[in-house]
């Protein structure tokens, strides 16, 4: 007679702590060896571009970086008459809406590689530029935004 029939419950409970100490050893192997996948770093980065359509001046804000962007604010300032004139852009599009006919919505989330355009932008100012203020958070990496951006206009 072998020993597995002499004293099978023994055997079973030694295959069974045999089992747990290989799962740990090969969950520290996996965690050492195979688990080392780099770490993504993400940061939020936006661009405002200035486009002509229809006659009228558009600005569009496109977030190139891999993070997205909450708590957006943006804001304009102008030169007019000789007095800047300030204004916070709420009129937000779709880049392949026609800003004429479609309805705007407010946007306080830019996602990662996304882009909005933005409408009722003065079409002339006293110096031929327009400043814009661009505020928020990076989702994921928590990066503070805090950028200005100038785009061309007519000059008055």
């Amino acid at each position: 007679m072998n020993i597995i029939e002499q004293h099978p419950v023994y055997v079973s409970i030694a295959i069974f702590f045999l089992g747990i100490i290989t799962a740990i050893i090969g969950f520290f192997i996996q965690r050492r060896f195979f688990s080392k996948a780099p770490k993504q770093s993400f940061k939020p980065t936006i661009h405002i571009s200035s486009l002509t359509q229809d006659d009228s001046l558009y600005a569009e804000i496109y977030n190139v970086g891999n993070d997205p962007v909450t708590d957006l604010s943006v804001s304009t300032t102008w030169l007019q008459d000789g007095v800047q004139q300030p204004r916070t852009i709420y009129s937000f599009f779709n880049p392949e809406k026609n800003a004429v006919f479609a309805s705007h919505h407010n946007c306080t989330f830019l996602n990662a590689n996304e882009k909005k355009k933005m409408a009722n932008l003065p079409k002339y100012s006293d110096d031929g530029f327009i400043t814009f203020f661009v505020t928020g958070r990076g989702v994921n990496s928590d990066t503070a935004i805090d950028e200005k951006f100038t785009i061309q206009n007519e000059k008055k």
